[in-house]
């Protein structure tokens, strides 16, 4: 088992965690996908070197508890570390830009190939994850099965 603790808090980071932002989420998910991650990326996220390629034998499991909203188009963002100051509270193409979409989550975990994958989102309007148009619970787009 290797935790990754990514926070979001204000004040002083135990050692064994990182920011919650965008980028170290994605260097985590790299890492599990088995793209390449630069040194540099790498030691950002305490823990991360200790990860390889997720193999069909292994469970993956992502906690999420961030703000979040839908947009217009029925895209469910969450609201990480790295949005910037001073949104007051309005959805802005700055503030879009910077959130982590479900579909640029959808895309990091597209080869992630875990036998098990669970995704626990704790997040303002978090229905919008399972409410979309399409959405199939089970994984490559299946209904799931019986077994």
């Amino acid at each position: 088992m290797v935790p990754i603790r990514l926070v979001s808090d204000r004040g002083a980071a135990r050692p064994d965690e990182a920011e919650a932002t965008k980028g170290h989420l994605q260097t985590v998910l790299d890492r599990l996908a088995g793209r390449p991650v630069d040194q540099a990326r790498l030691a950002e996220v305490p823990g991360a070197w200790r990860l390889s390629r997720a193999e069909p034998e292994d469970l993956v499991l992502l906690s999420v508890s961030s703000h979040g909203y839908t947009d217009r188009r029925g895209i469910f963002h969450f609201v990480l570390a790295d949005i910037g100051a001073n949104h007051g509270g309005t959805v802005t193409p700055t503030l879009e830009a910077r959130t982590l979409s479900s579909d640029d989550l959808s895309a990091w975990l597209r080869e992630v190939d875990a036998r098990e994958l669970v995704l626990i989102v704790d997040a303002c309007h978090s229905e919008a994850t399972i409410n979309a148009d399409g959405f199939k619970p089970g994984p490559m787009g299946a209904a799931g099965s019986d077994s």
